[in-house]
């Protein structure tokens, strides 16, 4: 019947495989640092091979998106809130313009996010007799600038042009841009919306930037109310008082500076607010910055500088986190306030030109305080016929005052810590003005005074002065 171990032995195969570990007599037999090491191998080679197909995909998902947004033109932004009204028109963007490296956004560099960059515009018509003309840029992701210009002689139409410089273009559609209108309200603008919260932001920054520019022909009647409330972007206008007048101005600012260039006209009240940057406001050649009844101005984190501002009835500047300065012309109140910075100011006290004629037409009120830093006021010049009541202190600095010499009033003046010095009226003016120190006291660290300047012959006719310091020098000239 022959041997059946022979056709099994000769149809054996080889795969090649190496010999088991328990084969003490062969010298290929596999020790365990030899496995170890081609587990690792092959770990390596896993991790390359998952770590190339997850490039390859995210390259193609890029790809895919900026070539599919672009040729479908879609818009994959917010759609725009209601409190702005309703959307009548979208963009029609030009031809995309390869920039030159130059002009590249600061932020550019290499990587997903680096160039080249792209310019593309798109322009709106707003009516200049609609009750509140704005320009709204809400959300992040996103820097750039506004400007508020003065547009051509005869043009019928506020024109608005708008800018996107962008690298991808499923970035630029993510930026919603519109004409915004509330017919019921009279309400027109543009307005440019991104997530406040969303997957396609990295570290919140789509690397985009925004220009938006409105143009605002001169007109016979002022224009009603102007309202511009901006997050990430500076706005800035430029010489709209020489040409223009509103009856309202508003600007809310979010981390970013708000510039008033040239002179801004306001009939009824001009609001600046600004979180996270400066406010400034400046003109040329000694011209009023600003001219209106009512201006409040604030900062949160940000310094204010205010040029020549011409004021008929109050003011308030005040800074949360930053200085304070300028020059005022006021004929009812001036309210001066930091925080956390320093108060310098120049003074015009002046009559109020709706007041009555008669000789003693009214008061003044100014308050300049602040919390940690010196406070320091110059009244350049005081009406005769107005009385100011004037208040300056000082937790954390010294506090200095120089008074016009037309000043009269009751004078008090102190100091927790620090010195005391006051400069009574000269002997050429003491026929017109008389000084009279009620009481003085100096003592250890602390000093006061009570005095009374006034004239012969109108010695009833008193305003007042209290100038004082927790921790610091006050000074007083008359």
């Amino acid at each position: 019947m022959g041997n059946p171990t022979t056709d099994y032995q000769s149809t054996a195969q080889s795969y090649d495989l190496p010999p088991p570990a328990y084969a003490s007599g062969s010298t290929q037999a596999w020790s365990s640092t030899n496995i170890a090491a081609h587990r690792r191998k092959r770990t390596w080679r896993r991790a390359i091979h998952w770590t190339l197909t997850a490039i390859l995909l995210l390259l193609l998902w890029r790809a895919l998106d900026s070539a599919f947004s672009g040729s479908s033109g879609g818009r994959t932004g917010p759609y725009p809130p209601t409190a702005d009204g309703e959307p009548t028109h979208w963009p029609d963007w030009s031809e995309p313009i390869q920039l030159p490296r130059s002009e590249w956004p600061s932020f550019s560099g290499g990587g997903l996010f680096g160039g080249p960059f792209y310019s593309t515009t798109t322009n709106f018509t707003l009516d200049p007799a609609a009750a509140v003309l704005f320009v709204h840029a809400q959300g992040p992701g996103y820097g750039g600038r506004v400007d508020y210009v003065v547009g051509s002689e005869g043009s019928k139409d506020v024109k608005v042009g708008v800018e996107v410089v962008y690298n991808v273009v499923a970035s630029r559609d993510r930026l919603t841009v519109a004409k915004m209108e509330d017919k019921n309200a009279g309400r027109q603008g543009v307005g440019v919306y991104t997530e406040k919260r969303g997957i396609w932001f990295r570290n919140n920054d789509l690397h985009i930037r925004v220009y938006i520019t409105v143009a605002l022909p001169p007109t016979s009647k002022p224009y009603h109310t102007l309202e511009s409330d901006t997050e990430n972007i500076a706005a800035t206008t430029h010489d709209l008082g020489s040409r223009l007048t509103f009856t309202r101005f508003t600007s809310h600012s979010q981390n970013g500076r708000l510039s008033l260039n040239g002179g801004l006209v306001a009939t009824e009240q001009v609001s600046l607010h600004n979180s996270n940057g400066r406010i400034e406001a400046s003109a040329k050649g000694g011209a009023a910055s600003l001219i209106t009844p009512v201006l409040e101005a604030d900062c949160e984190n940000g310094a204010l500088e205010l040029g020549n501002v011409v004021v008929s009835d109050s003011v308030s500047a005040t800074s949360s986190n930053g200085h304070v300065q300028g020059t005022f012309h006021v004929a009812r109140k001036l309210v001066l306030r930091s925080e956390n910075g320093a108060v310098d100011a120049r003074v015009y006290v002046e009559k109020n030109k709706n007041s009555s004629s008669s000789s003693s037409s009214g008061k003044v009120d100014v308050d300049a305080t602040s919390s940690n830093g010196h406070v320091e006021l110059t009244y350049v010049e005081q009406d005769p016929s107005v009385l100011l009541f004037s208040n300056v202190h000082s937790e954390n600095g010294r506090a200095s005052v120089s008074h016009a010499p037309t000043f009269t009033g009751q004078i008090e003046l102190g100091t927790e810590v620090g010195s005391l010095h006051y400069s009574p009226p000269s002997s050429s003016s003491s026929e017109k003005r008389i000084w009279e120190t009620i009481e003085e006291h100096k003592g250890w660290v602390a000093r006061k005074l009570t005095a009374k300047l006034y004239r012969k012959d109108q010695p009833d006719l008193l305003g007042s002065t209290v100038i004082t310091s927790e921790a610091g020098s006050v000074t007083a000239r008359f």
